[in-house]
């Protein structure tokens, strides 16, 4: 319903699965904006721009995988990889660097 209100009912097809994709993506995409943003307050840009790099890569290498029938959904499961992969590489760049300046 919501997605015919804002998007109007044109004949598209939404699919649960291509939006909790999109949905969870897009969680851990600001989860990694904010990691992102802790890496730039203790100095860290160049090992933060390294995550985001690596993270592009692999959306890219995702969607040059063969075999996808539903290139939308490819393009949404895609997007969920590269956001988990964005916000895992700044979890790891976090926590590193709050253990150097504890420990």
């Amino acid at each position: 319903f919501a997605m015919e209100v804002l998007f109007g009912d044109k004949g598209f097809d939404y699919e649960r699965f291509g939006l909790v994709a999109i949905g969870v993506g897009m969680g851990l995409y600001l989860c990694g904006a904010t990691l992102n943003q802790a890496a730039l307050a203790v100095g860290k840009a160049k090992a933060a721009a390294g995550c985001w790099i690596a993270s592009a890569a692999a959306y890219v290498v995702f969607l040059v995988i063969p075999g996808w029938s539903d290139r939308v959904l490819q393009l949404e499961v895609g997007f969920l990889v590269g956001s988990a992969v964005l916000c895992s590489l700044l979890f790891g760049l976090y926590r590193r660097s709050s253990r150097s300046r504890t420990g």
